[in-house]
C-alpha cells in the first residue's frame, strides 16, 4: 500500500518536517554512522503524515502539549489533526518548544530507509521504500514510551 497525499497537499509538501521537526530541507539522523535518507518534498509529507497518524492510531497522550509554527501549510495541517486526536494540545505559537520530530536513515542495502518521529513522551519508527508519488510502508509502526523531559 502506498501511502501519498492528494495533489492540494502536496502544494507545501515539506511544511510538516520542515515547520514541525525544524529539519529544514537536509534530511537527518539520529542514528550514529548511518547515512541520512534523502527524500522527495512529497515523500517527507508522506512520511510525516504517516507517523502522526500511526500516534493516533496506538498512542494517547493526554495533556501533553506540542508548540508549532503559526503557518504550517496544508501537508502539516494533516499531520496536527492526527497529533491532536491522539491526545497532544497543539499550540500555533511558533515557540518550537515539545516539537515533532522525524529523523531518517537509509537501511543497509539501500533498498529503503527507517523514519522515526520524536515527540514528547514518544519514538514511533517504520520503515519504508519511496515510491513516486510518496512512500511504501515495509514494516508495522513501532511505538515506544519515553520519559518526558
Amino acid at each position: 500500500m502506498q501511502l501519498s497525499l492528494r495533489p492540494a497537499a502536496l502544494i507545501l509538501a515539506a511544511a510538516c518536517l520542515t515547520a514541525l521537526g525544524g529539519c529544514a530541507n537536509a534530511p537527518t539522523t539520529d542514528a550514529p554512522g548511518q547515512e541520512a535518507a534523502k527524500l522527495t518534498k512529497t515523500q517527507e509529507c508522506a512520511v510525516g503524515y504517516d507517523l502522526s497518524r500511526q500516534i493516533y492510531r496506538q498512542a494517547r497522550v493526554d495533556g501533553t502539549i506540542l508548540h508549532v509554527p503559526k503557518d504550517l501549510g496544508p501537508c502539516g495541517q494533516y499531520a496536527i489533526h492526527y497529533l491532536r486526536l491522539a491526545g497532544y494540545a497543539v499550540v500555533a505559537d511558533g515557540s518550537g518548544q515539545n516539537a515533532f520530530t522525524v529523523d531518517t536513515y537509509v537501511l543497509d542495502g539501500g533498498e529503503g530507509f527507517v523514519a522515526t518521529a520524536t515527540l514528547p513522551s514518544l519514538k514511533v519508527t517504520r520503515a519504508y521504500r519511496p515510491g513516486d508519488g510518496g512512500v511504501y510502508a515495509l514494516s508495522p509502526a513501532s511505538v515506544i514510551k519515553t520519559p518526558v523531559e
